[in-house]
């Protein structure tokens, strides 16, 4: 009928065991993607990556492969080298 609307949704392209992060987590630095991870002295790192497909809350890394904790939380305030201190753990990526 005329005048209604419908939202959806259509997968463009898939990828079995793709690294994800909270798309939160992804930040833009000098013109650069990229995310913080807490190095084993305390210190927030940016590593640069190379984003994948995002699909709303996750956003795929393409590269580099990533091991250990993203900060998803305050990160648009953080400097490379700034001290941070973990409080919690969340549950894996889906």
């Amino acid at each position: 009928a005329p005048g209604l609307f419908v939202r959806a949704e259509m997968p463009f392209a898939t990828r079995d065991e793709a690294l994800t992060v909270p798309t939160a987590a992804v930040v833009r630095r000098d013109g650069q993607s990229g995310l913080f991870q807490v190095s084993a002295d305390g210190r927030a790192r940016f590593v640069p990556v190379t984003p994948g497909i995002v699909n709303g809350p996750w956003t795929e890394i393409r590269e580099p492969a990533l091991t250990g904790s993203v900060i998803v939380l305050g990160q648009h305030l953080l400097n490379d080298e700034a001290p941070v201190r973990v409080v919690a753990e969340d549950a894996p990526a889906p």
